[in-house]
């Protein structure tokens, strides 16, 4: 059985991305993009701190969940920032 740990321990990363990205996408709607991106970031943290005080296994995978709910929106949200800052450059500077 603990041949499959790590793995395990993978899909319990990969299976908290689709449930983040709703989530911090429904936040980004609702309270911003900073907070958003600043409460996924503390979410991230805390999830590895977690991760680090694992004392079994489920507690390290449960943690792990925690931490794959900020991958995909870690890297989303300040992409869509400096994508709105950029454009906003563009269209002043053109005059637009």
């Amino acid at each position: 059985m603990e041949d499959i740990y790590p793995t395990l321990g993978l899909v319990a990363l990969n299976l908290g991305g689709p449930i983040g990205v709703y989530f911090f996408g429904r936040l980004n709607d609702s309270i911003g993009r900073k907070k958003s991106f600043f409460l996924c970031l503390t979410t991230l943290l805390s999830g590895s701190i977690l991760t680090c005080t694992a004392q079994t296994f489920w507690w390290w995978a449960g943690s792990r969940l925690v931490v794959g709910l900020t991958v995909p929106a870690v890297y989303q949200i300040p992409f869509i920032i400096c994508k709105i800052i950029i454009i906003f450059y563009w269209m002043t500077d053109c005059g637009l």
